[in-house]
């Protein structure tokens, strides 16, 4: 039997990965969101009466050209907040956009040492199970696929943001990079097969499916009748082929 479960491991990032990088994506959301809240607070200030009359005409223009605000970010803000200084325009109000604006900024610091360290864990996790799969064996055999193609596929399909950010979490290339660098150095055998018809060809009898709901797990042989788990049925096939290639190649 094909499927026996000596012959099939699920591989799954550490759960602590997946959860730093979520907090990532959540605080850079809010830290967004309180961008949008001091610009908004900021340019309500600076049309009062009181205030507008001071300003350098730098800062009326930027603020009264909508497209231009809305589009300006950390750097345009912090120039507003300099010049806003330098004229001497209600400066304890300028200084309280500034104390905002560096809680901000040390928030997103400490983000970014958190993504950092994720994904450090993240290469290292991958580096030691590359290590590991070719410590164990000789050749490893993969789907040959093209992650440019399989990134604009997703920008024309408009993939949904919880599945682009899984396949981010995931980072397939990097663990494809990570096998490709050991088995170079142990001189270990990676086979690359095109991923064409693997998941919807049975391994029993070889009859190309045409599956309604490709992204359902099980399928049932159109021709046989045999019910498979498509991952596995995938697995079959790329060790039948790659077997097959290296045959081929030891003959020729």
């Amino acid at each position: 039997d094909p499927f026996t479960e000596e012959k099939f491991r699920e591989i799954f990032i550490p759960q602590n990965i997946p959860e730093r990088l979520e907090k990532v994506r959540k605080g850079q959301s809010k830290a967004d969101e309180e961008l949008e809240d001091i610009k908004n607070d900021l340019s309500k200030w600076l049309v009062e009466p009181q205030v507008l009359p001071k300003l350098p005409e730098e800062i009326k223009k930027l603020i009264t050209n909508r497209v231009a605000w809305v589009k300006t970010r950390d750097r345009g803000v912090w120039k507003v907040i300099n010049l806003l200084k330098e004229s001497g325009a209600d400066p304890a109000a300028a200084r309280n956009v500034e104390r905002r604006m560096l809680k901000r900024e040390k928030f997103l610091n400490d983000l970014q040492r958190t993504r950092i360290k994720a994904l450090g864990a993240r290469k290292r996790f991958y580096e030691n199970l590359a290590k590991e799969i070719f410590d164990r064996y000789e050749m490893l055999i993969i789907k040959d696929i093209s992650l440019k193609k399989l990134a604009l596929k997703e920008m024309a399909e408009q993939l949904p943001d919880e599945a682009r950010w899984v396949r981010f979490v995931a980072a397939l290339g990097e663990l494809v990079g990570c096998l490709e660098r050991r088995a170079e150095r142990t001189k270990g055998v990676l086979v690359k097969l095109d991923p064409a018809y693997l998941t919807r060809t049975c391994h029993i009898c070889n009859h190309i499916n045409n599956p309604n709901r490709p992204e359902k797990l099980f399928w049932t042989c159109e021709k046989c009748g045999t019910k498979w788990d498509q991952d596995k049925n995938a697995a079959v096939n790329l060790y039948e082929q790659g077997i097959e290639r290296l045959k081929l190649a030891q003959t020729g």
